[in-house]
């Protein structure tokens, strides 16, 4: 039978005012039909090519999500977050590209709009002020990328989906990630799985647990989502057992702040639920669904008592975090810290914190540019708080809060940006909520909002947004909520029609995803040649160091960090003025680095630059300004140049902080010999044989002033 002469009449009268897709969706006739009721028909290649490139773009999005989080390339440094965002972002320009030669072939592509573009737009702008106020506008380069690769998810997953009412393959695949990830913590905590290196086990694919909590807290509320939404009883008790893994794994990871944010997240679904059974938008099946409920906490409270080593009924550690914070909260009431160096994560984080807002006060419209929180970090190591984990070995590169590093690296107008576009996608979700009627979409909302709120305090602890995995999950729940949240009716998308313009848009994406391959493959082999460089370095093949070193650089030449191992290396092969160059390149691009300034000092002081090696200890004290060495360091190099009041006054300060070093006491005995302070010199000359009996340089300067002191009398 043909198509009835109202129906003709209809599609006409809505075209081009609606598009053939939406015409289709609402008379139920097919594309096909459609374009001949229009006679915009046209069959052969370009149709079929069209259709083949929309499958690539709606399970290329699908795979992408279920793939992302099993990437991990075991042989380099950074074995996990590294490859993760190198596919992420390239598979996001794959296929943005994919969908911009859709639009090409179509000859037309429809774009949709959604409010939270535009905190987007201004946040990805406001990135580019990194590059003019920072120390080193080279480390902001890796983090536009990623904020412009996201901004380039979002707008894709908008604009493939909104015309789709079922997302459960995109939920699915989240969810069977979620699954994959919990199976390999479990598998590791509980048989000590190691054939996936681990930094902090159990880490799955992570390298960090607290990293792979950060993405069990994005994936849990979608397992209840399956649970909750379906009506057949295998799924149900399929969604059980995810949601349970999930549990298992997050208390396994012994993370704190995946605790609150999960906690944080079951309160506001539950919340959303009792919210809808009140308004009776949804009905809650208690029959179908209690008995696997039931069955996912009991078994959950028995794994939670196992280890590798069998049953320990410790309940996963949760008694040991809490006692933690008991014991932080205990100490701080009392301002009495009985052991000041044993510092519990939770007063580290503290005193890191306070340190980052004083950053955040020194710098409070533009910050310190993007990647550069690092960087200046150790200027403000002991602005407010003294922070005890902070060590040549140890400097964090993250300030373990999010809203705090970026209010420190983008300004307080920055932040702002990203508090509006929080503020769009919490808002979005609630207007779903209130406005919605349909009980599995209101179910999908309550996913979306509770992910999100979970992971977004997650990151007042933590630092998901500086990870691969979760800003990316965090643009697709975006993209779906700006699809939910897009009226067909109300809302109608923008049109480019222009064939210039659309073959413009493809060839710009396809140049960007030739630069995010070549960008992301020389970010992998730099960070291969860096491990084997750090590993020369530990075994002190210095020749090798070197080679390495170089073989890194050829990949990634803005990446200075590695010269400090080169500097080192040529120090101990006797190279000393080309060891000084390398040290100076790289405080010339990381100017507050502990092991680059010190290295620098000695190699000046080696050489006889004393006046350069005292600026360089003299830095040094200004970023620790309680370490003796230092002070000790910078006297000496002042005492050289014939400073002696300058050594004077650097070695006393040296001494009050560690009476305890003969060096230190015999050195500032010098320094009160050439200031003429006899009696403290012969203090300090004492004090140093005290401490090593026997020693002769500190006797013979005794001898030589008791026999001055003799002459004199």
């Amino acid at each position: 039978m043909g198509i009835p002469k109202k129906k003709r009449q209809l599609i006409k009268r809505n075209y081009p005012k609606c598009s053939v897709d939406e015409i289709a969706a609402n008379t139920g006739l097919s594309v096909q039909d459609i374009q001949k009721v229009l006679g915009i028909y046209q069959p052969g290649r370009g149709t079929s090519l069209s259709k083949i490139l929309s499958t690539v773009l709606e399970w290329g999005i699908v795979g992408s999500v279920f793939l992302a989080p099993f990437i991990m390339l075991p042989w380099l440094r950074d074995a996990s977050n590294l490859p993760q965002n190198a596919f992420v972002q390239i598979a996001t320009l794959f296929l943005a590209s994919v969908w911009a030669f859709k639009g090409v072939i179509d000859k037309k592509l429809e774009f949709i709009s959604s409010p939270l573009i535009w905190p987007l737009i201004c946040f990805l702008v406001w990135c580019l002020s990194s590059f003019f106020v920072a120390d080193n506008p080279f480390e902001a380069v890796p983090v536009f990328l990623q904020v412009l690769a996201m901004g380039v998810c979002f707008i894709l997953v908008l604009n493939t989906y909104y015309k789709k009412e079922n997302f459960d393959r995109l939920i699915l695949a989240v969810l069977l990630a979620g699954a994959g990830i919990a199976v390999i913590g479990i598998l590791q905590y509980l048989f000590e799985f190691s054939m996936i290196p681990q930094a902090r086990p159990p880490a799955a694919t992570f390298s960090n647990r607290n990293m792979a909590s950060q993405f069990m807290v994005l994936v849990f509320p979608f397992g209840m989502y399956l649970f909750l939404k379906t009506e057949k009883k295998s799924i149900g008790w399929s969604a059980a057992i995810i949601s349970g893994l999930i549990l298992v794994y997050v208390v396994y990871t012994k993370s704190l702040a995946a605790w609150i944010s999960i906690a944080a997240e079951l309160t506001v679904l539950l919340s959303i639920l009792f919210y809808l059974v009140f308004r009776k938008k949804w009905h809650f099946q208690i029959k179908s669904k209690i008995f696997p409920l039931l069955v996912m906490m009991i078994v959950f409270l028995l794994m939670i008592n196992v280890d590798s080593g069998g049953m320990n009924l410790k309940f996963g550690g949760v008694s040991e975090q809490v006692k933690s914070v008991r014991k932080f909260v205990a100490e701080d009431a009392q301002k009495d810290v009985e052991d000041k160096t044993k510092v519990s994560t939770i007063q580290w984080r503290w005193s890191v914190w306070l340190n980052s807002a004083a950053m955040v006060k020194d710098n409070p419209i533009f910050g310190v540019g993007a990647g550069n929180y690092k960087i200046e970090y150790p200027l403000y190591n002991q602005k407010v708080v003294k922070d005890q984990q902070f060590k040549i070995e140890t400097q964090p590169a993250h300030a373990h809060n999010d809203y705090i590093q970026a209010a420190a690296e983008y300004g307080i107008t920055g932040l702002v940006i990203i508090f509006w576009a929080v503020g769009v996608f919490l808002y979005s979700l609630v207007i779903l909520i209130k406005s919605g009627s349909s009980g599995k979409n209101l179910l999908l909302y309550a996913a979306i909002l509770s992910a999100g709120f979970g992971i977004l305090l997650n990151a007042g602890f933590s630092f998901p947004f500086n990870r691969a995995i979760p800003p990316y999950y965090m643009m697709i729940l975006s993209g779906l909520t700006g699809v939910l949240f897009f009226k067909p009716g109300k809302n109608v998308p923008q049109k480019i029609t222009n064939q210039g313009l659309l073959n413009f848009m493809a060839i710009i994406l396809s140049l960007l995803l030739v630069y995010y391959i070549y960008f992301n493959y020389s970010m992998i082999r730099f960070d291969q040649y860096y491990g084997r460089t750090i590993t020369c370095y530990n075994q002190g093949r210095w020749e090798q160091c070197m080679r390495e070193a170089d073989q890194a650089l050829k990949y990634n030449p803005r990446r200075k960090e590695i010269l400090f191992y080169k500097g080192y290396a040529g120090n101990e092969l006797g190279r000393i003025e080309e060891s000084m160059k390398y040290y100076e390149e790289l405080i010339n691009y990381f100017p507050n680095n502990l092991n680059g300034l010190i290295n620098l000092g000695l190699a000046y002081e080696k050489l006889g630059k004393h006046d350069k090696a005292l600026v360089m200890f003299e830095k040094l004290i200004r970023i620790m300004p309680d370490h003796a060495g230092y002070y000790s360091d910078a006297g000496h190099n002042a005492m050289k140049m014939g400073k002696s009041d300058l050594s004077y006054d650097y070695l006393k300060k040296a001494v009050e902080l560690n009476g305890d070093s003969e060096i230190i006491q015999f050195n500032f005995g010098v320094a009160c010999v050439q200031e003429k302070r006899f009696d403290e010199a012969k203090q300090a000359f004492q004090k140093a044989v005290d401490l090593k009996p026997g020693w002769e340089m500190p006797l013979q300067y005794l001898r030589l002033m008791e026999e001055q002191h003799s002459r004199k009398e």
